[in-house]
């Protein structure tokens, strides 16, 4: 948004105002204003126009209550009669810098405004900063997307890289599971503190679906946030139990007597489905397994 200065000190009669940039307008504020109340004899109306096509419509305010464009600046309904008002506008949605450009302020001594009296110009200096936040692209869906999710193994801490369309500082910024995860600011690296275990999952809710919300914040503090779900997979990470020729399943070890001039030992089991090999020991030269 852009701000304006009335530099007259009052409309007498409908002289014409005259305006001028402020010269402590900053950038993006929402007004333009004069220092002095106007006066006027007479009914007056006035609106705002000649906007840029980057300027999605002004505004003009009196105490503190607006009437958009082309509505009465002193009451819905009908123009003021003599008077004094101070005045407060805007230019309002304006998302891009356009350089210089030229908005006009016409007063009418009708409330249809047909009856044009005066009428002012003021070039502004339109250096509105940037107002568009980053585009996220996270592990699914789109770019911009507001949620998204992935699916990781348990026992891991790699979860995904995220993207923007810009150069952005990434931050966590809440989500029930936040506290599980890190982020690397400059390359949106995301990660569990601590790898996740399916069968102790700890969660906000014990589901194994950790929820937390990623932030990305332009160099003009512009911020925008994806949510992102975690779904931690289970993975096999018990070990067979095998059964020997003595002792008791899961026995880390077993005998076995044999007569000379024989070949065959044993038929080892497991309680699951297994490859078997040899993996060592003294002579395990000696032996053969089938797998």
């Amino acid at each position: 948004m852009k701000k304006v200065l009335l530099t007259t000190s009052a409309i007498v009669g409908l002289t014409a105002p005259a305006f001028a940039a402020d010269p402590t307008a900053v950038s993006d504020q929402p007004y333009f204003h004069h220092s002095h109340p106007m006066t006027w004899s007479g009914s007056m109306s006035i609106k705002l126009s000649n906007l840029s096509t980057q300027d999605s419509e002004a505004a003009i305010l009196k105490g503190g209550k607006k009437n958009w464009i082309f509505q009465e600046l002193f009451g819905d309904a009908g123009t003021a009669a003599d008077g004094e008002e101070g005045v407060v506008g805007a230019v309002a949605n304006d998302n891009q810098t356009e350089g210089n450009e030229v908005l006009t302020i016409t007063t009418y001594t009708d409330s249809g405004r047909t009856n044009a009296v005066a009428s002012a110009s003021v070039t502004i200096n339109d250096t509105s900063k940037d107002v568009t936040s980053a585009s996220i692209t996270g592990p699914s869906g789109s770019a911009g997307d507001a949620t998204s999710s992935k699916s990781i193994n348990e026992n891991t801490t790699t979860v995904h890289t995220f993207a923007a369309d810009e150069t952005v500082t990434w931050s966590l910024n809440g989500g029930a599971d936040t506290s599980k995860f890190a982020i690397n600011t400059s390359t949106g690296a995301l990660s569990f503190s601590s790898a996740p275990d399916y069968e102790s999952p700890t969660d906000s809710d014990s589901d194994n679906n950790y929820v937390v919300v990623v932030r990305a914040t332009d160099s003009a503090s512009n911020t925008s946030d994806q949510t992102l779900t975690v779904s931690v997979a289970d993975v096999d990470d018990t070990s067979a139990s095998i059964t020997g020729p003595s002792g008791s399943a899961g026995d880390s070890t077993s005998t076995k007597s044999i007569n000379e001039n024989t070949t065959s030992v044993h038929t080892f089991t497991a309680n699951e489905t297994v490859t078997w090999s040899l993996n060592g020991g003294a002579d395990a030269s000696k032996f053969a397994i089938n797998t």
